[in-house]
């Protein structure tokens, strides 16, 4: 979350860094630029850190291997949504490994975008655990 919020910031400042290069330029120009490479700088190091913090974190599944996360006889139940993997273990309305016919250790890409409009906010509730890989 804090993550999100200094990413959003300095998406902001750049915005307003683009604006003043755009309307006032000139003399200003070289200030201008050189605090969006530094932004650019601040945000390229915010992501790395990210990424590596996100390969640690997470794993990668073949489509082999997430078929072993079905939600039955009490294991976890994942899917692979737009290739990252996420835990719907437990999330109401997955039961017993099915969700309305979609079952959990399946790349559920398409059911999903059919079933909910490929809407955003609903995977962001959701806990990711790996990307799948081919």
């Amino acid at each position: 979350m804090l993550f999100d919020k200094i990413i959003i910031k300095k998406m902001r400042e750049l915005n307003e860094l683009k604006g003043m290069l755009f309307y006032r330029g000139g003399e200003h120009r070289e200030d201008i630029i050189n605090e969006i490479k530094y932004i650019i700088g601040d945000l390229e190091v915010l992501l790395e850190e990210q990424r590596e913090e996100f390969k640690v974190r997470t794993k990668e599944f073949t489509l082999e291997e997430l078929s072993m996360y079905d939600g039955k006889n009490n294991r976890p139940a994942y899917v692979a949504i737009n290739g990252s993997v996420y835990d719907v273990t437990g999330v109401q309305g997955f039961m017993n490994g099915q969700h309305f016919g979609v079952k959990s250790g399946t790349d559920a890409t398409n059911d999903f975008r059919r079933c909910h409009d490929n809407k955003r906010e609903i995977l962001e509730a959701l806990r990711v655990v790996g990307v799948l890989t081919q």
